[in-house]
């Protein structure tokens, strides 16, 4: 189940529990306070850790030592991007979109890391649109404010981008960036799984 790690009552058989490096620990606290659904101290053995980045080269090594101290187990991932993709389904090339008047718009819990990711593709965009995280983006005075910058392309993040496709005024300039999420271990990270299901 995604999002159940603080519903202990649930009983499960392997919990993978996933960090962000730019996130971190955020203050220590856990919901609603901070950002942890559970303190460090709810990792036990039977626990596999994931440090995921957005970047290859980005590293946060007081949040590695910190879960580190807590599970055996402890997986890096991270992102690439690898084009764009609009609601047909098409993928489009990220490079052509160098040039075009793009707006970006969002509704996740870290707007920045999506503009972040934007720019480091060699895109740049007038303005970003950013919303509270799963916006249902059913104001039709919100596309109009998208539209009176007069895009080429309304660029999304793909959790957003079904919600969005919905809107027929502003699905023909709609695309997402399309990220591939790669382990540096995978086939170590497979058998921990397995091994953890005792499959």
């Amino acid at each position: 189940m995604d999002d159940a790690f603080q519903h202990l009552a649930v009983h499960r058989d392997l919990d993978i529990v996933s960090f962000a490096v730019e996130t971190g620990l955020g203050n220590g606290f856990v919901l609603p306070a901070g950002y942890l659904r559970e303190s460090l101290s709810a990792l036990s053995q039977n626990t596999i850790a994931v440090i995921y980045r957005k970047s290859i080269a980005l590293r946060n090594k007081p949040l590695e030592s910190a879960v580190a101290s807590q599970v055996e187990r402890v997986f890096h991932s991270y992102s690439t991007v690898t084009g764009c993709i609009d609601p047909s389904g098409f993928r489009h090339q990220i490079q052509s979109l160098i040039g075009k008047r793009i707006v970006l718009v969002s509704g996740i819990a870290h707007p920045a890391s999506f503009e972040a990711t934007v720019k480091e593709s060699g895109l740049s965009f007038s303005r970003h649109f950013a919303y509270s995280d799963h916006y249902a983006f059913a104001k039709p005075e919100d596309f109009e404010s998208w539209l009176r910058e007069i895009p080429d392309t309304i660029l999304c993040t793909q959790k957003d981008l079904m919600k969005l496709a919905r809107h027929p005024e502003i699905a023909p300039r709609l695309q997402a960036v399309e990220l591939q999420y790669q382990f540096d271990e995978p086939e170590e990270f497979i058998r921990e799984v397995l091994r953890g299901l005792e499959v």
